[in-house]
């Protein structure tokens, strides 16, 4: 490469007959509003779309977005699966959603929309200046001569450089390939990534071509981005290295021109990336004991070889979408050795253009290095392969597409190839909106996705237990059955499936192979709780007291507040004659927590049983106090009531219950017992 010269002269060019000032400012704003407007007609059917996977626990479970203010809060969510404690700016995001819309979804979606037009219109402005720096002689005037486009593009788009920008942008703004991220809640932190390093770039360039006295606003601005979106996602680890070398290749004309001016400021980008490094090391859900196994690592980088070449020929055909292709590895080599090749040979030639066009060399160093993290470095096993992680690395893939193209199709000089290569960006564009607006549509209904997705992968198990899981929630019992068994099918040794499984069955009254499944599950997960509290539901409900005890204890001892965990324990030793012992674990938990309505609940229930109805009386009394609307503490009052020989209270409490719950076969039974006594006795 021919170096540039040491100040990189101002991008706007100097090319006589031609004044940017006769261009109006209402012309220059016409592709934004294009951009805006194009995203808009795109998206605007998703903002009813559905919660999924993650966005239970990121957005319902998630007691970090609770508050936005302090912003202590919400930068400092609870560790553990449920929340962002590694990526806390995406937390804040949600607490700002939370604090104007609670748990309604259009909220959240609206801001998504919003990042992603915000998005896309900084990548066009980050690229019209990119496009434009003439560093050396010897690159030509294709992008900075005004002369080559027509008269009727020349007051919007001023040159080649911002022709190219809008029409990479526009593609890369309607591209049914990020439709993943967008309507993906939980996936935010791309979404953000993307957005923060756009901006970085860019301040890194205005920071270059100002005077020094207003150089440190645009160098502020880099670094508050690189900090924000090392809060994001730790894709950013690579935001250094990228702007480090966008500096060199893209602003300066050697390495010591590169530390000399800005030195200082790329070791401020190196030092923000402590803030992830530290929160992973306090706690990180993607590093597990299997993250570290060289046998995982391998069989990850070969899945990553198929996924990386799947998602590039998506960036060029977006079909089939797929949301969620399972968590299966590539375990044997010669399945994906033709994708192995193929992107060996995309990087040595990355490799090759930036020794010899450098700049376009970084739009494969881009693409490349914003995968990294997640296809390399930082196994993710719950979802090897995902097309949400493509949202930025898409952006270069367009770009570069758009730049050769351009390049390609106006090296003649005629003006009419400026108009044809805009005619097929609008074109492309189109195409490409529409698919996107028909993918929304899948997202508005889980069942419609989960089926999308099964019908899309058959032989990946975890999409068939997910869709049972939707099936399920609808009520269609009976296909999200046969979805588990499909699951099961595929994947015998899959827990969650015999675990949800026996669950659905139990619910079913089929007691005896929801027990074989969930028996299963704890074989193969012996450490879980929630496996241990189904199961020992399961036994609760066969009458096997003597089994579901030990299974009961380690729930209580994991989850010690949760007073219905407790009441099941009550009922389990009360059933074994050990009442005493239950009195005594409901009297302690009391202790700790006076007053509280479901424990009183549950000591009332567990004192008639002991035959002690009076005190069971004044016990749920107590307990009715508390939120109103709960009939089933009604219904145990009047048992109790009843059990004490006063039937007249107890025929009022059994009358509202009715009244609240119509459908009260228990109520309505004793009802029927409390009359028939009265008839039975003498005048």
């Amino acid at each position: 490469m021919n170096p540039p010269p040491t100040s990189p002269p101002n991008p706007t060019p100097d090319v006589p007959g031609f004044s940017p000032s006769r261009s109006s400012s209402w012309g220059r704003l016409i592709p934004v509003a294009i951009l805006v407007l194009a995203g808009f007609l795109v998206y605007r059917n998703s903002f009813h779309s559905t919660l999924m996977l993650d966005d239970l626990n990121s957005i319902i479970k998630n007691t970090g977005i609770r508050r936005l203010w302090p912003l202590s809060a919400a930068l400092n969510p609870p560790k553990g699966p449920i929340g962002f404690w590694t990526r806390p700016i995406v937390n804040v995001t949600l607490a700002w959603d939370y604090a104007h819309s609670g748990e309604n979804v259009a909220g959240y979606r609206r801001t998504n929309m919003t990042l992603h037009l915000l998005a896309g219109v900084i990548l066009f402005i980050l690229l019209s200046r990119v496009l434009k720096r003439r560093l050396a002689p010897s690159d030509g005037p294709v992008w900075t001569e005004p002369e080559r486009l027509p008269s009727w593009l020349r007051d919007i788009f001023q040159d080649g450089a911002r022709l190219v920008a809008f029409v990479a942008a526009l593609v890369w703004m309607v591209h049914p390939l990020n439709t993943a991220a967008v309507n993906y809640l939980s996936q935010r932190a791309e979404m953000l990534v993307a957005l923060f390093i756009f901006v970085m770039l860019y301040s890194l360039l205005r920071a270059a071509d100002s005077a020094p006295k207003r150089a440190w606003e645009w160098q502020a601005a880099a670094v508050g981005s690189c900090w924000l979106g090392m809060g994001s996602k730790e894709t950013m680890l690579v935001a250094p290295l990228l702007a480090l070398l966008f500096d060199r290749i893209f602003l300066s004309a050697s390495w010591r021109e590169v530390l000399r001016k800005r030195g200082w400021l790329h070791g401020v980008f190196w030092l923000t990336a402590l803030w992830p490094i530290s929160r992973h090391l306090a706690y990180s859900p993607h590093v597990t004991p299997e993250t570290w196994s060289l046998q995982i690592r391998w069989h990850y980088l070969l899945t990553q070889c198929w996924g990386l070449a799947r998602m590039i020929r998506l960036a060029f055909w977006p079909h089939p979408l797929v949301f969620f292709y399972g968590m299966s590895l590539v375990a044997d080599p010669l399945t994906v050795w033709s994708q192995a090749l193929f992107l060996l040979a995309l990087a040595g030639g990355t490799i090759w253009a930036l020794a010899r066009w450098p700049r376009v060399g970084f739009a494969g160093l881009f693409f490349f290095g914003v995968l990294a993290p997640s296809s390399t470095f930082i196994p993710i096993l719950g979802q090897p392969v995902a097309e949400h992680r493509m949202y930025a690395p898409l952006a270069a893939l367009i770009a570069l597409v758009a730049g050769g193209v351009y390049a390609a199709m106006t090296r003649t000089g005629r003006r009419a190839a400026v108009s044809v290569f805009l005619l097929l960006g609008v074109a492309a564009a189109f195409g490409l909106g529409v698919a996107a607006h028909r993918r929304n549509v899948d997202y508005r209904n889980p069942l419609i996705l989960w089926e999308d997705t099964v019908r899309k992968v058959p032989g990946s198990p975890e999409p068939h237990n997910d869709y049972a899981n939707a099936l399920r929630e609808a009520g269609r019992t009976t296909e999200a059955v046969a979805q588990y068994q499909e699951a099961l099918r595929l994947k015998p040794g899959y827990v969650d499936a015999h675990n949800n499984l026996g669950t659905l069955l139990a619910q079913l009254g089929r007691y005896e192979e929801a027990a074989r499944h969930l028996e299963e599950a704890l074989r193969l997960k012996p450490n879980s709780p929630q496996i241990h509290h189904n199961l020992g539901s399961v036994y609760e409900q066969m009458g096997r007291y003597e089994d579901a005890l030990p299974h009961l204890e380690i729930i209580c001892r994991v989850r010690p507040d949760d007073p219905r965990v407790l009441a099941q324990l009550v009922h389990v030793l009360a059933e074994l004659g050990r009442g005493d012992e239950a009195l005594e674990r409901l009297q302690a938990a009391l202790a700790a927590r006076p007053g509280d309505p479901e424990l009183n609940n549950t000591l009332g229930v567990l004192l008639c049983r002991l035959g002690r109805p009076d005190e069971a009386v004044a016990v749920l009394r107590a307990a009715l106090a508390g939120p109103p609307g709960r009939p089933r503490v009604r219904f145990n009052l009047g048992r109790a009531l009843f059990e004490a020989g006063r039937m007249d209270e107890a025929e009022k409490e059994f009358l509202q219950v009715l009244t609240a719950e119509p459908g009260a076969g228990d109520a309505r039974a004793y009802l029927d017992r409390l009359r028939n006594r009265r008839a039975d006795e003498p005048p």
